[in-house]
């Protein structure tokens, strides 16, 4: 599979207008979609209690984000969105490495006591919570709603835009929304190919595994926001071995975050000096309950080890399959 280069084609005026509006009417509708998901699931976050709400709310950011990168070309002046909505999206990271490292202490046995660690990481994902309400009820947030609302409804607009598909080579051959489509998923599919046949499985950083799982994230979500995408069987499969790669990568950098995070943690908790320091004025027993502490720190940190170093197994044979499959793709 090759990325596709359109020639360059001269369009009548009107029919670049019509390709304009079809596709952003296309885009406007879906990103109405996320927006509505996105108000609606705001006040279930700021409950606090219903951690699927947020992977939904952050659901519907990556999707907004991932297709303003992508349209890139064709929208320029959406472009102006991208620094807001990472803004937005930053706090909800932070509560989000929280619900990951609560959700893996209560799925796995972990050795030594992990009361004070829990007790720590439910005071850090309060203060997470109070960081983002902090944003989504600021003046910016609102100024944020406000434009981007406004942007995608001009959008589906019969009005002349600001696009300028006489620019962009994807608007090339005819500019119909289906040929864009094809046309945009070659080109990240390629990319993505290009960059992970890049990275060394073993010695690649976790930052540029990162990168590579998010760009891969683009694409899926490409594939999954227009579903006439999805008829193809070709596409479909591809889709499939993507998801097989995203689940490796997302093991991954899930791995690295949780060692990072208890490591920083364990270093700053109460009980550091305890192993090596028997001459405090702790009683026995409260220098027991934190060294046991200890310990569960060092397991915890120790199985995400592990599981860093079996996902950078797994992650070339993941590539392979995804890159046979992308063969198949309709060129």
């Amino acid at each position: 599979m090759k990325a596709q280069n359109f020639p360059p084609t001269t369009l009548a005026r009107s029919s670049k207008k019509k390709q304009s509006l079809a596709i952003g009417r296309a885009l406007s509708a879906i990103w109405q979609d996320h927006l509505q998901t996105l108000e609606r699931e705001l006040s279930v976050v700021l409950g606090g209690v219903d951690i699927e709400a947020l992977h939904r709310f952050r659901t519907a950011l990556r999707k907004t984000r991932a297709l303003l990168k992508i349209f890139a070309e064709l929208l320029p002046e959406a472009r102006q969105f991208d620094d807001e909505f990472r803004w937005l999206a930053k706090p909800t990271s932070a509560i989000r490495d929280v619900d990951i490292l609560l959700q893996q202490a209560r799925r796995q046995p972990l050795d030594g006591d992990v009361t004070p660690i829990l007790v720590a990481l439910e005071a850090r994902r309060d203060q997470a919570l109070a960081e983002f309400a902090a944003v989504v009820n600021s003046r910016q947030f609102r100024a944020l709603l406000l434009k981007w609302r406004t942007y995608i409804v001009t959008l589906a607009s019969p009005v002349v835009t600001s696009t300028s598909p006489q620019h962009s080579s994807a608007f090339a051959v005819h500019g119909k929304l289906k040929t864009v489509l094809k046309y945009l998923l070659l080109r990240q599919t390629h990319k993505l190919l290009k960059k992970g046949r890049r990275l060394h499985p073993q010695h690649a950083s976790s930052r540029r595994l990162h990168k590579l799982r998010i760009r891969g994230k683009n694409l899926r979500y490409l594939i999954d926001s227009f579903p006439m995408l999805l008829r193809n069987d070709a596409i479909r499969s591809m889709r499939k071995r993507l998801g097989k790669l995203q689940d490796i990568l997302g093991q991954h950098q899930d791995s690295v975050m949780t060692a990072t995070y208890l490591t920083t943690l364990r270093n700053n908790a109460p009980h550091n000096n305890a192993k090596d320091n028997d001459n405090n004025d702790k009683s026995n027993d409260e220098q027991l309950r934190a060294r046991d502490t200890a310990s569960a720190f060092d397991h915890w940190i120790e199985m995400a080890q592990r599981q860093q170093l079996l996902a950078r197994l797994q992650y070339h044979n993941a590539l392979l399959k995804l890159a046979r499959a992308s063969k198949q793709l309709p060129s």
